[in-house]
């Protein structure tokens, strides 16, 4: 099992610590985090994860689509509670 994770989602509490607590419960023995970061590869590692670090530049065309879909999002949401009352 692979998860490949930046900073963004290594941060305590994050979606990557939820990940590997629920790795370590489940008693997977063979997980590995691809880190984008070396701050990514010392997290995983301190949560005894098998880490490996890999530098790949990320578009800036998904960060606009990930910016776009949040706003598409919260807008509904916002609608739909404007609607309600």
């Amino acid at each position: 099992m692979v998860a490949i994770s930046n900073r963004n989602y290594a941060m305590p509490g994050g979606m990557l610590t939820t990940w590997m607590e629920n790795v370590k419960r489940a008693g997977v023995k063979n997980a590995m985090v691809v880190a984008l970061d070396a701050h990514t590869k010392t997290n995983a590692e301190a949560q005894g994860i098998v880490a490996h670090e890999m530098h790949l530049e990320v578009s800036t065309l998904s960060d606009d689509l990930c910016a776009r879909s949040s706003s598409i999002v919260q807008h509904e949401h916002l609608t739909q509670k404007a609607f309600q009352h």
